[in-house]
This record gives C-alpha cells, structure tokens and sequence, in this order.
C-alpha cells in the first residue's frame, strides 16, 4: 500500500510539473536563447550590404524612384568604404560606388538594373575579398538577365531584381563568385 500510494504521489507530482508550463502560457514560448537568437538580426549592419539591399530590393518592386533613392545612399556607403583604411577589395568597392552612382542617374529601370548588374559584380568581388561583410549574403543568378547574372540577398527567399514583378522567382541559389 505504501508503495503505491509513494508511486501515485510521484506520478501526479510529475504529471504537475510537466504540465505547470503549458497552464501559464509557455506553450508557444520559445527557450530565451531561441528567442535571442530571433531578435538579433541575421546580417551583421553594414551600410554598404544594406544600401545594396535596399537597392535589390527597390528594383525586384519594379520601383525605380526608391531604387534611385537607395542607389544614392549605396554610392555614398560605398565610396566611404572604398576610404576607409586597409580596406579590402578596394578597386571593386569604388566600382560598386561607381555603378550605383549611375544607377540613382539612371532615365528607366532597364538602364538601371543593367547598373544594378555591374554593381552587383563589383559587390560579389567585394565580398568575397572581405569575408566579413558577407555573413547571412546568399547570391542567386538568373539566366535570363541582361548583362550581369547574379545578384547577393540578405536571405535565402529570392526576389529577382532584373526581372522585377514579372518573374521575381527566376533564377537559383549560386556560388558567391564574382
């Protein structure tokens, strides 16, 4: 009789404890360090990668006055980085600088996604010459383009910015190579 009541008074004690978390609500709450690592963002801040971002963003929304705007503020970032001391790649960071310089001039969107293409092969240079820029950078290529092929994204969803609304899925993950 002992033991079973002993075994009893276990089992619910632990019936109890596993079930204390989902009474209180903690069902759908993730452990701290899950939900640490939701918050903190996935690409490192670096105004260079997040004016290219803003850019390749604009230009998959068909939207070429943002592109424009974004484009200006690459060609600032990146003119600052090509600046800066001991910077790495910077040939390809003034070209990048460059590129988007003339894409905030450009008249249409063809002439601008032509120099989104030669910034984005400047930039995969880049990145491939600074590693530490391209943390959570993932490139895609679409065959269809014209001119340069590929283009990088801050995430593994694409949204192709040479073809914009039209086809804004075509294309396929690649290797980071200029």
């Amino acid at each position: 009789m002992k033991l079973s009541t002993a075994l009893l008074t276990t089992l619910t004690l632990a019936t109890l404890l596993l079930a204390a978390p989902l009474a209180c609500g903690a069902k759908d709450a993730p452990p701290a360090a899950a939900a640490a690592a939701e918050t903190e963002p996935k690409v490192p801040p670096n105004p260079v990668t997040d004016g290219y971002e803003a850019t390749r963003a604009a230009l998959a929304a068909d939207d070429l006055a943002r592109a424009k705007q974004a484009a200006a503020g690459l060609a600032k970032a990146a003119g600052a980085e090509a600046m800066r001391e001991g910077v790495k790649g910077k040939e390809l960071i003034d070209t990048v600088s460059t590129q988007a310089t003339r894409l905030a001039a450009a008249d249409d969107i063809a002439a601008a996604r032509l120099a989104f293409g030669e910034a984005s092969k400047a930039f995969i240079g880049w990145v491939v010459a600074e590693p530490s820029v391209g943390e959570g950078l993932h490139a895609f290529m679409c065959p269809m383009a014209k001119g340069y092929k590929k283009w990088v994204e801050q995430g593994t969803k694409m949204a192709n910015p040479y073809m914009g609304k039209s086809m804004l899925e075509c294309g396929a993950a690649t290797e980071m190579t200029p």
